[in-house]
C-alpha cells in the first residue's frame, strides 16, 4: 500500500489494483499480492450539440448529398470536443421531385421530405416539431432546392407573397433570439434572409448565384459575393451556392471544412 501511494505522488496520476499476481506467505499469514498498474486520468471533453436540418434528398429538391454529409462528418471529427448531432426534418409532401437521370422534374412521383432525408442520415433523423433549440448550440442547413422548393415558396413566388413552412420558421427563429449561431448554405441562405428579415441587424449573406443574390437584396439584407460571410452580429455565417454547381467533389468538402471549423471555433469561443 506504502508503494502504491508512493507511485501516486510520483506520476500524479490514479493508480489502481489489477488482477491477481501471487500470494506473500509471512509469519503463516497468506498475503494476496496484486500488480499495480497505472490508469490516465483524462480531463472530459467539453460537449457540443448541433441540430442539422435537411429538407429532402438531392441538391435540385432537397438537401445536396455530398454537402450533408461532409458537414456531418467534418462536425464530429474534433480532438478537443465531445461533438454530438441530431439530424432533423419537416415532413412535407413534395410537389415536384427532381429526376438525375433524365435530368428534369417528374410529376408522377410523390416523395415527403423527411422520408428522403433520413436516407442521408441512415434513419437517425427527427420530426422538427420535436427540435428544442435550447439543447443545441448551433443550427446547421446545407445546399439545396428543398428549402427554397418544400419549405417555402421563394422559386415561385414574389417576395410579398412568399410563404414559409411554420416549424422551420420557429426553429430559426428561436435560434437568432436565442443568440445562437447558424451556418446556412446555399439555397437555404434565401430561406434564412427571408426569415430573419426584421431583425434589428440587417443579416449579412454570402451569395455568388445571382438569382438568389437579387431575391435577398430584396428582402434588405446585405449581400457579399463571397464564398462565405460571417455576420458576428446576427451569429450567422453564410456560403454561397453557384460552388455547387461546378465544383467537384473535394472542392466542396473542403468549402464545408473551412465553414464548420469556423463555426465550431465561435461556439467554442463562447463557452471558454
Amino acid at each position: 500500500l506504502k508503494q502504491m501511494n508512493s507511485i501516486r505522488q510520483l506520476l500524479g496520476k490514479q493508480v489502481q489494483r489489477s488482477t491477481f499476481h501471487s500470494n506473500i506467505i509471512l509469519n503463516n499469514n497468506v498475503y494476496r499480492c496484486y500488480a499495480a498498474t497505472e490508469k490516465n486520468q483524462e480531463k472530459p471533453k467539453k460537449v457540443y450539440r448541433f441540430a442539422i436540418l435537411l429538407s429532402g434528398l438531392g441538391r435540385n429538391d432537397g438537401s445536396d448529398v455530398i454537402e450533408s454529409v461532409s458537414l456531418a462528418s467534418t462536425l464530429l471529427r474534433d480532438d478537443d470536443a465531445d461533438i454530438r448531432i441530431q439530424h432533423y426534418a419537416a415532413d412535407v409532401e413534395q410537389d415536384s421531385v427532381y429526376d438525375p437521370v433524365k435530368d428534369k422534374y417528374d410529376p408522377k412521383f410523390v416523395r415527403h421530405t423527411h422520408r428522403e432525408a433520413a436516407r442521408i442520415s441512415r434513419g437517425n433523423i427527427k420530426n422538427i416539431d420535436l427540435l428544442n433549440v435550447a439543447q443545441y448550440d448551433g443550427l446547421i442547413m446545407p445546399s439545396g432546392k428543398g428549402y427554397t422548393r418544400h419549405y417555402s415558396t421563394i422559386e415561385e413566388d414574389e417576395v410579398e407573397f412568399i410563404e414559409v413552412h411554420d416549424g422551420v420558421s420557429r426553429v430559426i427563429q428561436q435560434f437568432h433570439e436565442q443568440q445562437k449561431w447558424i451556418l446556412a448554405l446555399g439555397h437555404s441562405n434565401a430561406l434564412t434572409a427571408f426569415i430573419l428579415r426584421n431583425v434589428t441587424y440587417a443579416p449579412v449573406i454570402a451569395a455568388l448565384d445571382e438569382k438568389y443574390a437579387a431575391i435577398i437584396r430584396e428582402l434588405g439584407c446585405d449581400v457579399k459575393t463571397l464564398s462565405h460571410s460571417e455576420d458576428i452580429k446576427n451569429k450567422l455565417i453564410t456560403g454561397g451556392s453557384s460552388y455547387q454547381e461546378n465544383a467537384d467533389n473535394f472542392a466542396v468538402y473542403e468549402n464545408v471544412e473551412t465553414l464548420v471549423g469556423e463555426l465550431k471555433k465561435k461556439v467554442k469561443a463562447e463557452r471558454f
